[in-house]
């Protein structure tokens, strides 16, 4: 039995899908030792690096939450964080479908993936979060970008102080 952190040796032929370089087993899976869960990689972008990596995108929102859902086999949904737009791809062996849509803003963790069916395959990443706890749903945010009024001293050293008027 193979869980995550586990260590394996497996046989098979190295192949292309949609972008990525992937390992499609043949014949053979062998559990070798087992290890500690990594920690996921807070990211601003989705690219080549973040590929078949645990990343994490925070202070998300669905751009279209009506993209949340649909789909036999699992779907994708826009996320973006007001700067930058990224693909959530929910697959349906995840306990994630058939949840319902997260409300507000949240955290993501997943595995950086690529879909791209097209030459030079440098678009289609992708973040594939794995169960539910990988949409961590946050509370309490506000804008207050209107209200600050002075932020001193100005250069600092690290530790600063915000005036604001709420």
């Amino acid at each position: 039995t193979v869980a995550e952190g586990d260590s394996v040796s497996l046989v098979g032929v190295v192949a292309f899908s949609n972008g990525m370089t992937q390992i499609e087993i043949t014949d053979t899976l062998f559990k070798v030792g087992t290890g500690t869960l990594v920690s996921p990689v807070v990211v601003q972008d989705l690219d080549e690096t973040t590929e078949s990596k645990l990343v994490r995108l925070n202070n998300v929102t669905l751009a279209t939450p009506s993209q949340w859902g649909t789909g036999a086999s699992g779907y994708t949904c826009d996320i973006t964080d007001g700067v930058g737009t990224w693909t959530l791809r929910i697959d349906a062996q995840t306990n994630l479908f058939g949840t319902p849509a997260p409300v507000g803003n949240f955290n993501v963790v997943g595995i950086g993936g690529q879909f791209d069916n097209s030459s030079p395959y440098n678009s289609g990443y992708q973040i594939l979060p794995r169960y539910t706890q990988d949409i961590i749903l946050i509370s309490g945010i506000h804008t207050v970008s209107s209200a600050i009024r002075n932020v001193y001293p100005n250069p600092n050293n690290g530790s600063f102080n915000v005036s604001l008027q709420i």
